[in-house]
Parts: C-alpha cells; structure tokens; sequence
C-alpha cells in the first residue's frame, strides 16, 4: 500500500476512535439544578462544600439562614454570615471561612 493509504487508515482509526470516546461520556441529563422551589432558602448560592459525611453545606447571599443537604432532605440553619463559606472537618467540626474580596485573615 501506497504511504498516503496508511496515512488515510491511520487518520480513520483516529477519528473512529475520538469519535466513540464522545459515545460513552456521560449523559447531560444526570445533573440535577436546585433552587429555592427544591428547599434552598434562595436560588442564589455563594458557596457549596461536601463534608465527611457527605452533607452539602451551601450558603446563600444576604440571608439569615443557610441550607444543607444529606442527599435526602434539605435542612436550613442559620447563617454564620453574609459571603461565608462553610466546610466540614475530618472530625465533623464545622467551620465558616469570610470569602468577600480583600478580606484577609485576622
């Protein structure tokens, strides 16, 4: 065979196989889009972590309250503030990090 044929094989090859990688991503339709009509005290999220047990802790904007989730049920506490973000420890101790531009730690 003629060097431009391997070429031509090679570059199919190629293709088939990039082209079938799309084939077995996953599907768009898995991922699920909360908002205040699921629980969320508002639609608008400031910050989200997962904690050791696998709680999703998510703050909100200027609320007194925030939300979490336990893949069950959604649970509101209150807010340890405006701009926070929220995140678990590996002993379950949870702590509030300031996240608004510019402020740096005391």
């Amino acid at each position: 065979m003629p060097a431009d044929s391997h070429l031509f094989c090679r570059l199919t090859i190629i293709g088939l196989v990039i082209g079938s990688l799309t084939l077995i991503a996953q599907p768009v339709n898995i991922w699920r889009h909360f908002t205040a009509t699921d629980g969320l005290i508002e639609s608008y999220v400031g910050a989200v972590s997962v904690g050791v047990k696998e709680t999703v802790w998510i703050t909100h904007g200027q609320t007194s309250q925030m939300t979490t989730f336990d893949g069950f049920s959604v649970q509101h506490l209150p807010s340890p503030g405006i701009d926070t973000h929220v995140e678990e420890s590996a002993v379950g101790e949870v702590w509030a990090m300031d996240i608004r531009p510019g402020s740096g730690a005391a």
